[in-house]
């Protein structure tokens, strides 16, 4: 967490560290809550997307 934000994500802290819900708004980036609580990060540049889990998620339940 950075000292002068604390709801800033610092990608140096440690999982689960960070007080802040979703990463920083960017133009290209959607990002959303799955039914299990996982966030969804999606690149729609890349036309990538990262799911941030505690458990594994099947596809089908992010869509």
């Amino acid at each position: 967490m950075s000292p002068s934000d604390p709801d800033t994500t610092d990608p140096t802290d440690p999982a689960g560290e960070s007080s802040a819900e979703l990463p920083a708004v960017a133009d290209y980036v959607a990002a959303f809550r799955a039914k299990d609580g996982s966030i969804v990060i999606y690149d729609e540049r890349e036309h990538t997307a990262w799911v941030q889990s505690d458990a594994a998620l099947d596809i089908n339940d992010a869509r």
